[in-house]
């Protein structure tokens, strides 16, 4: 059976001042990865077939590599283990705090685009 609202996820995202393509190939080319991010051509390829909730940390995890390299201006600052290890934490974080917290990143979205919170006079 179908899912009755299936998730449209976004071809493209804004991060930092790069905009980078999203792709879901059936297989992500690097290693046993579920997700990787070229930098330099602004892609991210995200493997399709997973659950929403995978999907949603993998392309989070993803864009905070993105954020990462931008922060650092592509020179490596830590190891690619280090660096995994910092954004596994923080994309695990992040979506535990999103889905646990549902109303959050509405409210962060709408204070920074000047909306007034619901239920405010």
């Amino acid at each position: 059976m179908a899912k009755p609202n299936p998730i449209k996820w976004p071809t493209t995202v804004r991060v930092g001042y790069k905009t980078y393509r999203v792709e879901f190939p059936i297989r992500v080319d690097h290693q046993d990865s579920l997700g990787e991010a070229a930098h330099s051509i602004g892609r991210i390829r995200v493997q399709a077939g997973m659950n929403d909730e995978e999907t949603a940390n993998t392309l989070l995890h993803e864009v905070l590599h993105g954020l990462v390299w931008q922060a650092v201006d592509g020179c490596s600052l830590l190891t690619s283990a280090q660096e995994e290890l910092v954004v596994r934490t923080f994309a695990n974080g992040l979506c535990a705090a999103m889905r646990d917290n549902p109303q959050l990143m509405p409210t962060i979205q709408r204070a920074l685009v000047g909306e007034p919170s619901r239920g405010s006079s």
